[in-house]
């Protein structure tokens, strides 16, 4: 396939995945019986696109937002859980598609600035991630969680600037629902962001 026809293809690929992210989460609806054969549906569809394209970190957090969606509910509570896990598996996904639309092309002084700043990095994520948890366990039930989003906003920034895509995006989902006090979303995101850092084998990450 040319570049020029990749573009064209992948154009329409980002305009529809777009379409069934948006119809997927109108779906959510209230949290008492979203229709959700209707979200694994669009979700499946959209994974089975990217796959045409070999988007593989597309392909990835779909599958992994249409397995959160195929998660059974059997009361109010678990359907929240369901609802928390299913918002991060969404919000992985269309910073997939996000990225993926623009490519980062780094310049030379990025990318020295990257290698310089990946040491200090790998030393700080776990304790950044550590300190959020322990702050958010010794907050009060309806007490504001600003030092948790505060230590969040920092590490996806570190986490953005020497290249971490998913510890930075899990960073963000994380930091947002700590500032609207979403603590089921927050500790769903802090899950998630434990194995990310796990997986970029950050020396000292919580197993």
């Amino acid at each position: 396939m040319t570049e020029d026809k990749s573009k064209k293809y992948f154009g329409q690929f980002a305009a529809l995945a777009r379409e069934r992210l948006d119809r997927a989460q109108k779906n959510l609806g209230p949290p008492a019986a979203p229709p959700e054969e209707i979200v694994v549906r669009e979700l499946h569809s959209l994974g089975d696109e990217a796959e045409l394209l070999g988007l593989r970190d597309i392909i990835t957090f779909a599958r992994e937002a249409e397995h959160a969606a195929r998660t059974s509910r059997q009361d109010e509570a678990t359907m929240h859980e369901w609802k928390a896990k299913l918002l991060v598996a969404i919000g992985r996904l269309e910073a997939a598609i996000r990225a993926a639309e623009q490519p980062a092309q780094p310049s030379a002084k990025a990318s020295a600035l990257r290698e310089k700043f990946r040491a200090q990095f790998a030393q700080s994520a776990t304790k950044r991630y550590e300190r959020a948890a322990s702050l958010l366990s010794g907050a009060g039930d309806q007490a504001p969680l600003d030092n948790v989003a505060s230590e969040l906003h920092t590490l996806g920034g570190e986490a953005a600037l020497v290249g971490s895509a998913d510890i930075a995006t899990l960073s963000r989902i994380a930091e947002d629902a700590a500032h609207r006090n979403d603590r089921r979303v927050l500790r769903h995101a802090l899950d998630q962001l434990e194995v990310a850092i796990f997986a970029e084998d950050v020396p000292g990450a919580v197993t």
